[in-house]
């Protein structure tokens, strides 16, 4: 005796099943294109990790060598080491699995790029409030440089106006950098959703 749930599958569930199946959307997506969106990605995110690594360095070799500093200014510059430390640790764990991650398909290579532009878009952001973070840290300092005698008043301002000045252009540009990569997740999700 033969148990009916053991039988095969007839004719009509086939066609059911095929006709399902084709009514599936395809992805229309150029494989090469997201190939190499991915390993450009990953030369780009090489880079950017060890610039992030490298960008430590000025802080600690000011307070390792031998420069007289004012204690508010050594309190500054371990401040800046500090916060550089922790935000370089930051970035290259967003950008670590674009750099370093293995993809075996197009849907790995596809969801990995979306990750990535999502990252650096949060980097963008990130580098954006820096800005005006170490702009107001910056005229901090030279204002209380100011006050304790330390500096001049003409020199103080142009300081400030240089402060003012440079971290307004990288606002600028972090803002459109942030626009730019949020721009590209939606070009790449309408080309794979298309």
């Amino acid at each position: 005796m033969t148990n009916n749930s053991d039988a095969l599958p007839s004719v009509e569930d086939n066609n059911e099943l095929a006709a399902l199946w084709q009514q599936q959307p395809a992805l229309n997506v150029n494989v090469e294109e997201i190939v190499n969106l991915a390993k450009s990605q990953r030369r780009k995110q090489r880079f950017y990790i060890s610039i992030d690594l490298l960008s430590i360095l000025p802080w600690l070799v000011i307070l390792s060598v031998g420069i007289e500093l004012s204690t508010l200014l050594k309190i500054f510059f371990l401040v800046c080491a500090s916060v550089a430390t922790t935000i370089s640790v930051y970035f290259i764990k967003l950008r670590w699995h674009s750099a370093f991650g293995q993809f075996n398909n197009t849907t790995e290579y596809i969801n990995a790029c979306l990750q990535q532009l999502r990252n650096n878009a949060r980097i963008a952001n990130l580098s954006m409030h820096l800005g005006w973070i170490a702009a107001s840290g910056g005229i901090a300092v030279v204002l209380m440089q100011l006050y304790f005698g330390e500096d001049e008043v003409i020199g103080a301002a142009v300081r400030i106006c240089i402060f003012i000045i440079w971290f307004s252009l990288w606002g600028i540009w972090a803002y459109k950098r942030e626009k730019r990569f949020l721009n590209e997740v939606k070009a790449l999700e309408a080309k794979v959703t298309n």
